[in-house]
């Protein structure tokens, strides 16, 4: 997408929620080969997979969390009900008893 001085933040918001979504579903097919193939590996490699299938599960939880703030931006500008935002991930802070 090629930002110009035209360009709306609705498109913005549009391009970014399209770009999140191809990226949820790279990261969905991945996630299914490194499943699929990971009982057939020895357990060191088997380990290393199941590690880097982890931490892309936290990077979708990521993106999820941002789609579904770029959607209910957009849903709040045509007056609709905004999305749940069960199974998305809320970094905090870790606190400490005062």
């Amino acid at each position: 997408m090629d930002i110009t001085a035209e360009t709306t933040l609705r498109e913005v918001n549009a391009f970014s929620i399209q770009t999140l979504e191809a990226l949820i579903a790279d990261i969905d097919a991945l996630r299914a080969t490194g499943e699929a193939v990971t009982l057939e590996q020895d357990y060191p490699t088997a380990q290393v997979v199941g590690q880097a299938l982890s931490s892309l599960a936290g990077i979708r939880m990521q993106l999820e969390t941002r789609r579904v703030t770029l959607e209910n931006k957009r849903r709040e500008w045509d007056g609709e009900e905004p999305l749940s935002g069960a199974g998305t991930f809320t970094p905090t802070l870790p606190t400490s008893a005062a």
